[in-house]
């Protein structure tokens, strides 16, 4: 299953890191918040291995700003 960190914009101007729907973290920036919601994907699929996606939505689009895979699994080499 994949999780999905979320960046939007409050009404009151504040920016909202949230998870699958559920707050996280509030900024004033979105810069910070864009670099927090990188972070946190960044650990949780380096924990899990799961895939992540961070995405910034905006007024009529949302912009994929990172993905993490599932790592390939390694390749062995047989020698000729």
């Amino acid at each position: 299953m994949t999780t999905v960190f979320t960046i939007r914009e409050e009404p009151n101007g504040l920016w909202i890191v949230d998870r699958d729907g559920m707050p996280l973290i509030k900024h004033d920036s979105a810069a910070a918040a864009i670099s927090d919601g990188r972070e946190l994907a960044r650990m949780i699929h380096g924990h899990s291995g799961a895939p992540v996606i961070v995405a910034l939505q905006i007024p009529d689009t949302t912009i994929l700003l990172a993905r993490y895979a599932k790592p390939a699994p390694a390749l062995k080499l047989v020698a000729a």
